[in-house]
């Protein structure tokens, strides 16, 4: 439960609270119900004892034990199914830890309601204080540790295992002395996972460490004893068999009908509500916790104990099965489809997987994270350590599987860069807030890319941003950093699963102050000529569009015939409170040709953003290639950032002749003008193509 706590996406479960809560209410509202007309049949049968509550304690119990849902199994099926990742798995998983956070509460109330009555209200009262305070303590005396322990491996990447051990002694004291008590150790260790700080290497720590041993080892040996404790020689009568019936029937049918009205309230398609039905269906620990606990030996039979953990194993050989098969019979739907930003809306959640070779790469990728975040902070963001492998005899080791006394391994894989760029990303959290993923890709440059694209399937990824084979030396030249990096670049943007991004650096951001620098606002620049490729530079570009520290300025560029002047700079800014400006938005001229996707995302920018004041929007009129480079000079120093598409070539009469000069195909015509170092751009470019995906996929379990 800790490490659960520890992995909860918490800014995912706060944005999508609603849709989640419905969900796991949805399911828990119908089993309560049906439960109450179950529990006066089944009850007779089950009979212990003839306390004059004993009815209403029973069907309580019965309600629970109905409606809950195993967190931690849903977690584990969700990874196993590759699901965790995807809308659906993500609501699942959310759903129920709701639904478990609830259950896990109305346990522990029955619980002390019970305790009350043989200890008195005062005595449980000031033992419930004691507990709670216990765990405000061990809350706060985890902050301070980790706070120390962070401080003092400052130029480490992970903490020391001994280290680790002084974190979890604080865990686990807690929960003995919870256990000890009779309370419920397991809500105290999920908070105590959740209230973790994130930022830094304690919590990376953590993860690395106990992850493999809790889902390989511990988790396993858990629900292998659960199902020992079902003893199926006991049902001998066609009653037991029937009991046991009617038990599943609850779970199965309440868990069915509960999510499928909040599923259809929420318009969540059928596919996807079953998949949501069979994971919410799954049930594990808290059923064990309850039937363990004195509360419940000495209120109900062994009979009823036994039929309901063999009803437990019954679900779970019917529920994961048919969970399984469904989602790999529906492999082709269940796959990683992208679809542009240009059709998302600039609300939706932003993936980002961005690609680092070294700690010289990770400041300005930090930066341009920081500045996407959008006003809702919808951002999960990735970064990838590609660290290339070398030496004939080397062999494919998973970088995880370091042992810290292997003083040679940092030195191979990773090294000093590693330790590096881990704290550039630690400081990145603690700036911004935003806790970005860490993963490392080791292989050499011919197939790098593939190790990119699968960790673009894999997170499910909006867009991969790639640090340019070039980098920038001190008197502003450009020089060539590894020529292996250009053949990665190139065969990402050939296999890519989504949107790529090009980043060529200039020193948006100081690898020596602060990520962001908040002190210096920065003026960014989207250079729109037309086309897939600018539409989504256009849509990402919505993304910074709102951050308060970017200055946006959008550029169209337009052939001169549409104005009278062969060249001439219109500039336009708007105000909500105006009504002559409001005007001149709607006087924007619509070409009724092939560039109308251009224009109908052009007018909604401009609508959401130009007419707020959140944006400049220009048009340029230009003759030829000629007068666009001309443009292009006179604003090559005013922008610390320029975003563009990567564009086709010799299809733009905007930049035609451009391309006889082209140095670097995979920038395209105005990417390459650009990064060139005889052009006078001292500001850096972010050249963005557009992954092109047929429109039937957007009905997908996993869209």
């Amino acid at each position: 439960m800790f490490l659960i706590g520890l992995e909860m996406d918490v800014p995912y479960t706060l944005r999508s609270l609603r849709l989640s809560s419905t969900v796991a209410c949805g399911g828990v509202l119908v089993c309560c119900i049906i439960a109450v007309p179950v529990s006066l049949l089944v009850y007779p049968y089950f009979l212990a004892n003839e306390d004059p509550g004993s009815k209403s304690n029973f069907a309580l119990t019965l309600m629970l034990l109905s409606a809950n849902t195993s967190s931690p199994l849903v977690i584990r099926m969700a990874d196993d199914l590759k699901l965790s990742t995807s809308d659906i798995g993500r609501l699942a998983i959310t759903a129920s830890l709701v639904n478990d956070i609830f259950c896990l509460f109305w346990a522990a109330f029955r619980i002390t309601l019970w305790r009350m009555g043989i200890m008195g209200f005062w005595k449980d009262f000031v033992g419930g204080l004691f507990c709670l305070a216990l765990i405000v303590v061990a809350i706060f005396l985890n902050k301070v540790l980790v706070s120390w322990l962070n401080r003092r491996n400052l130029h480490r990447q992970y903490l020391k295992n001994m280290e680790v051990v002084y974190v979890l002694v604080v865990l686990i004291t807690m929960a003995m002395l919870l256990e000890w008590m009779d309370y419920v150790g397991d809500a105290a260790c999920f908070f105590l996972g959740l209230f973790f700080p994130r930022e830094g290497k304690a919590a990376r720590s953590l993860i690395h460490k106990l992850a493999y041993p809790v889902y390989n080892i511990i988790f396993p040996l858990y629900f292998g004893y659960m199902g020992f404790q079902a003893d199926l020689t006991q049902l001998k009568f066609l009653a037991d068999f029937i009991m046991v019936l009617v038990l599943l029937s609850l779970n199965i049918v309440g868990k069915m009908t509960g999510t499928l009205v909040a599923c259809c309230f929420l318009k969540i398609p059928f596919r996807e509500g079953f998949v949501l039905v069979l994971l919410l269906s799954l049930k594990g620990y808290l059923d064990l916790l309850l039937l363990n606990s004195k509360f419940t030996q000495k209120r109900w039979s062994a009979a009823f104990s036994n039929a309901l953990m063999v009803t437990m194993v019954i679900n779970s050989l019917l529920v994961i099965p048919t969970l399984a098969f469904l989602v790999r019979r529906e492999r082709r739907s269940t796959t990683f489809k992208h679809v542009g930003l240009e059709w998302q809306k600039p609300d939706n959640e932003l993936r980002i997987l961005a690609c680092v070779h070294g700690p010289r790469h990770v400041s300005t990728m930090a930066g341009i994270i920081a500045a996407s975040t959008g006003p809702h902070k919808a951002i999960t963001p990735y970064v990838m350590h590609l660290v290339e492998l070398t030496g004939r005899n080397r062999a494919y080791v998973l970088y995880h599987t370091r042992d810290e006394r292997d003083s040679g391994y940092d030195e191979h894989y990773g090294g000093n860069d590693a330790v590096e760029i881990c704290h550039s990303i630690d400081a990145l959290a603690a700036e911004t807030g935003i806790i970005v993923n860490l993963a490392t890709a080791v292989s050499p440059y011919d197939t790098m890319h593939e190790d990119v694209c699968l960790g673009a399937v894999n997170v499910r990824a909006s867009i991969i941003l790639l640090p340019f084979h070039k980098q920038q030396r001190i008197d502003g030249k450009m020089e060539i950093d590894k020529e292996g990096i250009r053949t990665t670049n190139q065969n990402v943007l050939l296999h890519a699963p989504c949107s790529v991004g090009i980043l060529i650096d200039r020193g948006l951001y100081t690898a020596s102050g602060p990520i962001m620098e908040v002190a210096k606002r920065k003026h960014v620049a989207t250079l729109f000529f037309g086309g897939p490729d600018d539409r989504e530079a256009l849509a990402y570009s919505c993304r910074i569009a709102t951050h308060p520290e970017v200055d946006l300025t959008v550029f169209r560029f337009r052939l001169a015939e549409w104005k009278d002047e062969k060249v001439q700079t219109q500039r336009m800014k708007f105000s909500s409170s105006s009504k002559t400006e409001r005007e001149i938005l709607m006087s924007i001229p619509i070409q009724e040709t092939e560039n109308d996707a251009d224009q109908s995302l052009l007018s909604s920018f401009c609508k959401r953003y130009v007419t707020t004041g959140e944006v400049e929007y220009v048009q340029k009129y230009v003759g030829n290639g000629q007068e666009t480079v001309a443009a292009l000079s006179a604003m090559a120093d005013m922008f610390a950032l320029f975003i563009v598409g990567k564009g086709k070539r010799g299809l733009c009469p905007l930049t035609a002749g451009l391309s006889d000069w082209e140095e670097f195909p995979e920038l395209g015509v105005v990417g390459d003008l650009l990064a060139s170092s005889d052009f006078s751009v001292t500001g850096s470019v972010l050249v963005i193509q557009q992954h092109r995906q047929p429109k039937k996929d957007e009905d997908s379990i996993i869209s």
